[in-house]
Order: C-alpha cells, then structure tokens, then sequence
C-alpha cells in the first residue's frame, strides 16, 4: 500500500470548498493509497510534517499549491530519498511548468499518485535557505519586498510587473560586486538574478530555454540598459515574448558558489520571499531531491 503526504497550500483553500479532502480523495481514488493531509502555510510546520512523515516511511510528499508551498515542501526532502509530487495551484507554477507537470488537476494527481518516472534536480542554498527557481537581488527583490498583498491576490502576476516597473524607474542601478567561483567583477546593473529554472516557452517573461533545473549549475544574469526608458521598452517586449533581453544581459554559469553584494544595500528574494539583505552567499546543490516528472520529458 502506497503512503502519501499532501500538503495543501492554506491560501488555496479559498479556491474551493471542502478543498483538502478532494485532494485525499482524488489522490486515493482507484487505489488502497494512504493519504495524509496537512493545510500549512508555514515552513516550519511543512518540515515538521514531512520529517515525521518520513520516519513513518511515506513513499511520497505531495505539494498542491503554487511555487512557495512548492518550494517549502521540497525544502524539507532535500538530502532524503523521498520524492517530490506536485499538484499546481496557485497564481505562480513556474517549477510545475518547467517540469511538465500536467497543469489540469485531474492530470496532476493521477500523476503524483502513479508516477513511476522520478528525475533528480538541483537546488541553490541561500545563505542557509534552499531554492530551487531563482534568487535575485535588485528590482525582482524590491518588487517582491513591496508589492501590495492584495493586489497579488487580485491581479496575479500584473501586480508583479506593475510595480516591478515602479522600482526600475524609481530605484536606478546600483554598484554590484558579483564573486562566480571565485573570479570577482564590480558592475553597476539594475538586477542579479541566480536562476535554477527558466520560464518555458508557453510563458515568455525573461525567457532563456537554456537553463535547465538538473545540470549542476546555476544561470547568473545580470540585467543592465543604458536607460530607464531603454530598459522599459525592453521589460515591455519581453512581456509580449517579442524579444530574449539578451542585449541586456551578462550571462555566466556558476557550478559551485555565487557571492552578491550591493551598494546601497538591497534585499535578497528568494523564490518569491524576502530571505535578507546583501550581501549573500549562493551556493549549487546538486541534484538536491527527486520529483516525479512525466517519463520522457526534455527540458
């Protein structure tokens, strides 16, 4: 008999009614599978859970959620040999769509209740805290600091660019000192993002299809332009997948540790959460955890 762990984003719970036990159901639906449950949307409850879990000898953890419950249940399995199940939903799925997780429900959990194709991935340690999308320092940083929460919960991911463009006019470009494996360069640039996953093609924003999730290495770009207006024109043509950025980004690739600090100060997010100020210390982790992937799937 299978043993599973769900966990449940409580901010999904206002998606719909009764919202945790149509997931057990559904996840044991056609089978003997034992399904536990956890609602959380704290960290420390989800690793708690998943520890006992764990010593209980669950086969799997299933975050049904969007990116933060995603990446705080595959915080808690990273170093063990429990593999990572998701069910996308939220407003942000971009590990799921990276991955190929069926975006449909239905698809999602038939998945991560009989997948058998588990493919490992990397993760980034930030100053102690594990990611596995991005980190960055910058406007994606003061974007995340302070956008309104309840323009999140209204306008998705419109209220991140909304004010993300607020903060490319306001804040200007700052004096970067980036140290990748070692070599040190100072720069002034608007961003640094150290990225694990890229964005697919059905979702253009600062697309780069090169970087992949299990290569052992992290994508460091640092974004620049001669101008504001230069730079919202170009932010303005990504967003309608009309161009890569590529002039206005320095790309490298760091396979062991990224160091970032700013001038002024600036805040470090880290998928999606504000986890400190720089400077910061980034480091690859290698094929951190498994999570099951559809079989064959080319990333």
């Amino acid at each position: 008999m299978m043993k599973l762990l769900a966990v449940v984003s409580a901010t999904a719970m206002d998606l719909e009614d009764n919202l945790p036990e149509r997931v057990r159901s559904a996840l044991s639906r056609n089978s003997d599978a034992d399904v536990g449950l956890l609602v959380s949307g704290s960290r420390d409850e989800i690793a708690a859970a998943v520890d006992s879990a764990a010593s209980e000898g669950v086969d799997r953890v299933v975050a049904v959620g969007g990116d933060g419950t995603v990446s705080a249940v595959a915080a808690a399995l990273v170093g063990g040999d429990i593999p990572l199940a998701i069910v996308p939903l939220g407003s942000g799925n971009v590990l799921a769509e990276t991955l190929g997780i069926p975006s449909k429900r239905d698809g999602a959990i038939e998945m991560a209740r009989e997948g058998a194709s588990v493919r490992s991935i990397d993760a980034m340690r930030v100053d102690g805290r594990f990611a596995f999308l991005n980190a960055g320092i910058g406007v994606s940083s003061l974007t995340v600091r302070d956008v309104p929460h309840e323009a999140k919960r209204v306008f998705g991911r419109l209220a991140y660019l909304v004010t993300g463009i607020g903060k490319a006019v306001s804040a200007g470009p700052a004096e970067f000192r980036v140290a990748i494996d070692g070599t040190e360069r100072t720069l002034q640039a608007i961003e640094v993002s150290v990225v694990n996953a890229a964005l697919t093609k059905e979702r253009p924003v600062f697309l780069f299809p090169g970087i992949r999730p299990d290569d052992g290495a992290l994508d460091v770009l640092v974004v620049w332009a001669p101008s504001v207006p230069g730079f919202l024109r170009k932010a303005a043509e990504a967003t309608l997948g009309w161009t890569e950025l590529e002039r206005n980004v320095q790309w490298s690739l760091a396979r062991s540790t990224i160091v970032v600090d700013a001038n002024p100060e600036l805040p470090v997010q880290a998928d999606g959460d504000i986890v400190g100020t720089t400077p910061v210390t980034i480091e690859v982790v290698r094929g951190a955890l498994g999570v099951v992937t559809p079989p064959g799937r080319s990333w």
